[in-house]
C-alpha cells in the first residue's frame, strides 16, 4: 500500500481528474447549448440566466463529483488487484489505470443503455444514431452485464480488504457509495415486487371496491387490439380484460392535448367548465370540480403516480393524498435545472434506478426518456402498501408510453421493426428539440420515415400492454382482482398523416386524435362492446353506477341513449358532445392558407410569475388562440365541424355512420340537420359570451 504522501497526493490527483472531466462536458455543452421544454423568448430566458448559470454550475460540481467517485472505486479495484499481485504501483501509474477503468465503466454504462433502454441516449445526445448502433454491435449485451457485475464483485472484494489496511478506509467508503450506486443500477426495477399476501381471515372487506386506473399518454384506439402481419395482437392483456369488462369503441376527448383532457375526465366537466384549454392553462384560473374529491369524501385514499408524462398531475390540483409524479415540467425553473443536453446524458447513465429517483429526479424524469418499468413496480409497490389498509383506495397511474418520441424499452423499441438503415431505430429524432418539436409540425409526410415511426408506435402499444399485464398478476396474486374495478384510459390518440398532418389534436379532419381506448371492468365482470359515441366525461359517471356509487355528474354525456353511461334524452343539445382542438405549436400544413392563424408557440408563452417560474399562454394570446379554434359538435349519427377563415366561420356536415374517416361533406344536402347543430353549438361554444 502507498506511504501516506502518496495517499494525499493521489486523493487530490483524483480529485483533479474528476474536475477536469466535468470541465470537459461543461466545454462540449457550451458549444451547442440547448435545454428540455417548449421553446420560449429569449427575452423570458434572459430573465432567468442566473438561475441557468447556477443549474450548470451544480451539474458541474455533480459530475466532478461523481467522476472522481468512479476514479476512487477505480483506484480500489487497480489497488486491490496490485496487493494479490503483490505488485508495486507508482501513484502516477494507479491514477493512469484509474482513469482507464473510469473510463471504460462509463463505456459499459453507454452500452448497458444501449441495450435496454437507448432512447435515453439518442433524447440526449447529439451524436447520430447511426453511430450507436455501431457501438452497440461491438458490445454484446452479456458481455456487458457479465463484465459490470465482475467489477462490481471486483470492488467489493478490494474496499472489503482496504479496510484492514493502512491507509486505505478512504478509498474503501469512497467506493462502497460507488458499489451502492452500481448495485442500484444492476437491480433496481429488474422485476415485480414480491406480492404482500394478507391472510384471508384478516383480508379487509369493504363496502365498496378498490379502484385500479391505468392511463397511456397518446393510445389511439383504434391500435387496441391491433393485429400485427403476423396475425397476432399488439395487445393481448387489453384483449383478454376487455372480455371482461365494457369496451367503449368510441369515446371522445373534448381536446386533445394531455392536461385539458386529464380535467375532463377526473372532473366530468366540458373545457368550458375547468377553464383548462390547454397545458400551458394558469393552474390560478382553472376550476376543477374533481371526482378524486368525491372519493375522499366517500371514505377512500387516493394516489397518483406516472413517468415523465404525468407532470401535469402536479400542476394541477385533482385532489389526491399522495403524488408519485415529477414536478410541473412547464416550469422555466425545472426545465433549467434538468441543464444541457450533455451533462443530462452523462448523469443519465447512473440516475435511471432508485437511487438518482431521488437525488436527480430532474434527470430521471427527463422528458421523452422511456420509464415504463420503473413507474409499474412502483404502483405495484403501492398496490401491495394500500392493500394492507383498512379503507379502499383509489390508485392512478399514467404512463408515456405511446408519446413521441416513442421510444420504448428493450425489446418493444425493435419489436416490429429490425430496420437499421433508418434515422430513427430508437425513437423520433425529430422530437428531441424544442425547435425541431415545433419545425416538425409543419412537415410534409415524405419528410418522416412513417414506416419506421409506425413500428416504434406500435412497440410502444405492445410496452403499454405488457405493463397491465404486470398490473394484472399484482392485483390476482394478491387476491385483489376479483373485488376490484380496472380502467383503462387515455388522454388522446394522434394523427399520422391520413389527412395530411400529424401530430395531437392540431385539426377535426378526422378523430384520429380524438378518439381514446377506455376499459372499464367491475366486479360484475360485465363483458360488453359498446359502440356508442361519448365522452371521456362519463367515465367516472358510468364507473359509479356500476359500483353502486351515487352519480355526481347527472347531465347525459352521449350522444345517443345507452344504460352504461346517463340516461336516455330525446333532447339533442343535451346529448351533444363537443370538440376543439388545441393550441398548435406551429401552423399545421393541412390548414387552409386563409384559415385563422397565431404565430408559433414560443412566441405566445410566457412567465408572469417568476417566483414559480410556471410558464403560462400569455394573456395577450388567448383571444387570438380562441379565435382560430376548430370546433365541433356531435349528435350521432352527424359531426358538424366549424373551422374560422379569414371571411368567417366555414361548416362541414359529416355522417360518422356512413363516412367515420370524415371524407364526404354533405352540408348542402342536409341544411336542416346542420341548422339543428349549429344552434347547439353556438348555445355551448358562445354561449357565455
Amino acid at each position: 500500500m502507498n506511504s501516506a504522501p502518496d495517499l494525499i497526493a493521489l486523493i487530490g490527483l483524483i480529485g483533479l481528474t474528476g474536475m477536469v472531466g466535468s470541465c470537459i462536458i461543461l466545454f462540449t455543452s457550451l458549444r451547442s447549448y440547448s435545454r428540455t421544454g417548449p421553446g420560449v423568448s429569449k427575452a423570458i430566458v434572459s430573465r432567468f440566466r442566473v438561475l441557468a448559470i447556477l443549474s450548470i454550475a451544480r451539474q458541474w460540481l455533480i459530475s466532478s463529483l461523481l467522476l472522481s467517485a468512479l476514479a476512487f472505486y477505480s483506484a480500489t479495484i487497480v489497488i486491490f488487484l496490485s496487493t494479490l499481485s503483490d505488485t508495486q504501483l507508482s501513484t502516477v501509474a494507479i491514477l493512469l489505470f484509474s482513469i482507464g477503468v473510469t473510463g471504460g465503466m462509463v463505456l459499459l454504462r453507454v452500452g448497458t443503455i444501449l441495450h435496454n433502454n437507448p432512447a435515453a441516449i439518442a433524447i440526449n445526445s447529439n451524436i447520430q444514431s447511426r453511430h450507436w448502433l455501431r457501438l452497440r454491435k461491438l458490445m454484446p449485451r452479456r458481455f456487458i452485464i457479465t463484465l459490470e457485475w465482475l467489477l462490481l464483485a471486483t470492488a467489493t472484494l478490494g474496499a472489503l480488504r482496504l479496510l484492514f489496511l493502512t491507509d486505505g478506509f478512504f478509498y474503501s467508503i469512497a467506493s462502497l457509495l460507488v458499489i451502492l450506486l452500481q448495485l442500484d443500477l444492476l437491480v433496481s426495477y429488474k422485476r415485480k415486487p414480491p406480492v404482500s399476501k394478507t391472510d384471508s381471515s384478516e383480508r379487509k372487506t369493504h363496502a365498496l371496491p378498490n379502484i385500479i386506473m391505468i392511463g397511456c399518454d397518446t393510445f389511439r384506439e383504434d391500435y387496441l387490439g391491433k393485429l400485427t402481419p403476423q396475425g397476432t395482437s399488439l395487445t393481448p392483456n387489453l384483449d383478454q380484460l376487455g372480455k371482461q369488462a365494457v369496451r367503449y369503441t368510441n369515446m371522445v376527448t373534448p381536446i386533445a392535448r394531455t392536461a385539458p383532457s386529464l380535467a375532463s375526465l377526473f372532473c366530468s366537466q366540458w373545457p368550458n367548465e375547468t377553464k383548462l384549454w390547454d397545458n400551458f392553462t394558469d393552474p390560478d384560473t382553472v376550476n376543477l370540480k374533481s371526482q378524486i374529491r368525491f372519493l375522499k369524501g366517500m371514505g377512500y385514499r387516493t394516489a397518483t403516480y406516472s413517468d415523465w408524462a404525468g407532470s401535469d398531475f402536479a400542476r394541477y390540483d385533482y385532489g389526491f393524498d399522495e403524488h408519485n409524479t415529477p414536478p410541473d415540467q412547464w416550469n422555466i425553473r425545472y426545465l433549467l435545472r434538468q441543464g444541457t443536453k450533455q451533462y443530462r446524458l452523462f448523469l443519465s447513465l447512473f440516475s435511471s434506478g432508485r437511487i438518482g429517483l431521488s437525488l436527480l429526479p430532474e434527470i430521471h424524469f427527463a422528458a421523452g426518456v422511456p420509464q415504463n418499468e420503473q413507474a409499474t413496480y412502483r404502483f405495484c409497490e403501492a398496490i401491495n402498501r394500500y392493500s394492507q389498509e383498512e379503507s379502499p383506495f383509489l390508485l392512478n397511474l399514467f404512463l408515456s408510453t405511446a408519446h413521441p418520441p416513442f421510444g420504448s424499452e428493450a425489446p418493444y423499441y425493435d419489436l416490429y421493426s429490425k430496420a437499421e438503415t433508418t434515422q430513427s431505430p430508437f425513437c423520433m429524432v425529430k422530437l428531441t428539440e424544442p425547435e425541431d418539436i415545433i419545425k416538425s409540425q409543419k412537415d410534409p409526410r415524405l419528410a418522416f420515415d412513417l414506416d419506421q415511426i409506425l413500428s416504434l408506435y406500435e412497440g410502444c402499444i405492445t410496452n403499454f400492454d405488457r405493463r397491465v399485464g404486470d398490473i394484472i398478476d399484482q392485483l390476482k396474486q394478491s387476491d385483489l382482482y376479483d373485488d376490484c374495478a380496472v380502467v383503462i384510459y387515455s388522454d388522446h390518440g394522434i394523427d399520422f398523416f391520413e389527412n395530411d398532418s400529424w401530430g395531437q389534436g392540431n385539426n377535426l379532419d378526422g378523430l384520429f386524435s380524438n378518439r381514446v381506448p377506455c376499459i372499464i371492468k367491475t366486479p360484475e365482470n360485465i363483458g360488453k362492446i359498446d359502440h356508442t359515441y361519448c365522452a371521456n366525461l362519463s367515465v367516472f359517471p358510468s364507473l359509479f353506477r356500476h359500483l353502486g356509487i351515487p352519480v355526481t355528474q347527472s347531465r347525459p354525456l352521449r350522444s345517443q341513449p345507452s344504460e352504461n353511461c346517463s340516461s336516455p334524452t330525446d333532447d339533442m343539445a343535451a346529448s351533444a358532445l363537443f370538440l376543439e382542438t388545441g393550441v398548435w405549436l406551429t401552423r399545421p400544413p393541412s390548414a387552409d392558407v386563409n384559415h385563422l392563424f397565431y404565430p408559433d408557440i414560443d412566441l405566445l408563452l410566457d412567465v408572469p410569475d417568476h417566483q414559480s417560474g410556471r410558464i403560462v399562454l400569455a394573456d395577450h394570446c388567448l383571444q387570438k388562440i380562441v379565435a382560430a379554434k376548430d370546433r365541433a359538435v356531435i349528435q350521432y349519427p352527424w359531426i358538424l365541424v366549424a373551422k374560422p377563415f379569414e371571411d368567417g366561420l366555414h361548416w362541414f356536415l359529416y355522417n360518422l355512420q356512413s363516412d367515420p374517416l370524415m371524407k364526404a361533406d354533405c352540408l348542402t344536402d342536409f341544411c336542416e340537420t346542420a341548422n339543428q347543430l349549429k344552434s347547439i353549438y353556438t348555445s355551448h361554444f358562445e354561449g357565455e359570451k
